[in-house]
């Protein structure tokens, strides 16, 4: 009987050894809580916050407690972050809250009770406009964005003043996006924008008054000539080329000053073709490949409307019009096309060459007997042998912005 006792005296005084009744956590300091103690205006939609070291690892769960009374109820147990999104909170309005600590053990400790005053307050200031403040921009279409938001997690809607005075008239109103497309602007001018930013609960905010210009650069000066400046002894058939280029990837296109004269005249007038113009190079291929056309139609008229193939098409006596309108390409930035037409007794040809957007045309007409009537619309004269000539590139964009090019001169060779 006595062994009996002293065995459950010995359990009673280990057991007790193994488990502290009402061991707290760890640590007992919080920190950084948010909202913090005293704090106003605090939005109505808001995350509450805490820190609470835990050294020791222990598996911490946190109540929390909030009202509007200085004991406030428990609105929300077991949290096992240390922040959390109760409800949205009444506009002006003053909260208690506190939290209380509870470790796997069921150990509590209360946290102190902290105060705030909730405030249903405006949007944010519109800011992080886009294009920024005092830049430049192309004078083409364009979207203004800015950035605002709403810490109630109210609706918005948005105000916009445009115009180019300082302070800018209404443009548009009760915008509800934070884009707007603005397509009309002119070069070289002065803009100016604001944003006012409303929330649902009618509550405003003005953002600055923000500045750009729309301002065009026009195409580099042109540069790198060939026939270079002062070269001599220059061939009758050749390239002219040069150099020009926008830093704003518009389309630019070219005027050509041409002429024996120190101040030449206009040559030619919109060339799109990327810095090369050769125009009686091209002519010249160009009626060769109408002669080889022509040639051929006589052969094929001569030898009893046979059939004929040019570039994968095939004309016969029973198609005489199978060619119809076929482009023959002469080089990579000009196309030569021809109509052919056949009647009883005659054969028609007429061949249109875009060369550097400067149309020439050629017409051949063969009768049954293969009789040729020839009209030809040539470009200007080629030039002279042993002569001085002098020319200039003005370069322009899609704005009308020009650069004028120096005034260069070469000279032909006797032949």
């Amino acid at each position: 009987m006595i062994l009996i006792v002293i065995i459950m005296m010995a359990c009673v005084f280990s057991c007790s050894e193994d488990k502290v009744v009402n061991e707290e956590p760890a640590t007992l300091n919080f920190t950084n809580q948010y909202p913090a103690d005293g704090a106003d205006s605090i939005p109505l939609f808001t995350r509450f916050s805490w820190e609470h070291e835990n050294p020791t690892g222990i598996v911490n769960y946190y109540d929390l407690y909030l009202g509007t009374n200085s004991n406030p109820p428990l609105v929300h147990p077991d949290i096992f972050e240390t922040n959390y999104y109760p409800f949205k909170l009444h506009d002006s309005t003053t909260y208690f809250w506190r939290i209380v600590v509870r470790d796997r053990d069921q150990n509590e400790y209360t946290g102190p009770t902290w105060s705030f005053s909730a405030l249903n307050g405006p949007p944010t200031q519109p800011a992080n406009p886009i294009p920024p403040a005092d830049t430049t921009v192309p004078p083409a279409p364009i979207e203004l964005q800015w950035e605002s938001s709403e810490l109630d997690d109210e609706a918005m809607e948005f105000d916009v003043y445009f115009g180019t005075e300082a302070n800018p008239p209404l443009f548009e109103s009760n915008r509800t996006s934070m884009v707007i497309n603005i397509n009309d602007l002119e070069n070289h001018t002065d803009y100016f924008w604001k944003i006012v930013a409303r929330d649902e609960s009618g509550h405003e905010t003005t953002g600055d008054i923000w500045q750009f210009t729309a301002e065009n650069f026009a195409p580099t000066a042109p540069s790198n000539p060939f026939p270079a400046n002062n070269a001599t002894g220059i061939g009758i058939d050749f390239t002219f080329s040069w150099l020009s280029e926008d830093t704003e990837d518009d389309a630019i296109s070219y005027d050509l000053y041409l002429g024996t004269e120190i101040d030449p005249p206009l040559e030619m007038n919109n060339l799109t073709i990327n810095n090369l113009f050769s125009p009686w190079r091209k002519v010249a291929l160009a009626e060769q490949t109408l002669q080889a056309i022509y040639d051929a139609q006589i052969e094929w008229r001569t030898t009893g409307h046979g059939t004929y193939t040019l570039n994968g098409v095939t004309a016969s006596s029973a198609n005489p019009n199978g060619f119809n309108t076929i482009g023959v390409t002469i080089d990579s930035t000009d196309v030569y096309s021809y109509v052919m037409t056949a009647t009883t007794n005659t054969f028609t040809c007429t061949a249109t060459a875009n060369i550097d957007h400067d149309v020439h045309v050629d017409t051949r007409t063969i009768d049954q007997t293969g009789e040729l009537t020839n009209t030809i619309n040539d470009l200007n004269t080629p030039f002279e042998a042993s002569s001085t000539y002098y020319w200039k590139i003005i370069a322009w964009d899609t704005y009308d912005d020009s650069t004028v090019g120096p005034v260069w001169q070469f000279t032909t060779g006797t032949e």
